[in-house]
């Protein structure tokens, strides 16, 4: 136990307040948490690694009794893009399945039963087209492009990495220091960031 006055230094091991919880299983997460009056949410995934979309037939899932919607790419206002280094990734598919997990329709029910239902009634047509799977294989000439908009083919971004010559540059440093720090592993970033 820490008095007041003890102040942490670098290094020290500090007792985390929510380990005990954790580890007991008693911890509640997000995920964990119901409040009243919400609604389930389900995607209807392309299941094909490649192809072009005919058609999505939702009206069966949306007479289902429970069923709030069923939302497909025409029910997004706005934009349908999202992306880092382009906005070419459709939040809910339009025109082209670039991966088998793509997200076809969303479904808000009130029951999880219903979410389930619904989704197994959803009807998607999918014209299938060769992909490609491996990252070298993408940039040899004939592969299948994957987002035939994209100039440069299956690159989205290159760059190039140059090397000097640090030892020698070292030699020309008028000081020095060196130091060696061990740090704890750290979580890159917050767990459950969807549910935040």
């Amino acid at each position: 136990m820490r008095s007041e006055n003890d102040v942490p230094k670098i290094g020290q091991t500090l007792p985390r307040a929510d380990a005990s919880g954790k580890v007991k299983g008693e911890e509640r997460f997000a995920a964990d948490t119901y409040g009243q009056d919400f609604l389930w949410a389900g995607v209807k995934r392309a299941g094909i690694p490649h192809g072009r979309l005919k058609g999505i037939d939702t009206e069966k899932a949306k007479g289902l009794p429970g069923v709030v919607a069923v939302l497909t790419h025409k029910d997004i206002r706005g934009s349908n893009r999202q992306g880092v280094v382009r906005k070419d990734q459709p939040v809910l598919v339009d025109e082209e399945v670039r991966h088998c997990g793509d997200a076809v329709a969303l479904v808000l029910a009130e029951e999880k039963a219903h979410l389930h239902m619904a989704l197994d009634l959803i009807r998607i047509e999918i014209e299938s087209l060769p992909g490609v799977f491996d990252p070298e294989r993408a940039l040899d000439e004939g592969s299948p492009i994957i987002h035939g908009d994209n100039p440069k083919g299956n690159t989205l971004l290159a760059g190039a990495l140059k090397t000097g010559s640090g030892e020698a540059a070292l030699e020309e440093c008028d000081a020095v220091v060196e130091a060696s720090f061990e740090l704890p592993w750290q979580e890159h970033a917050y767990l459950e960031t969807e549910t935040g």
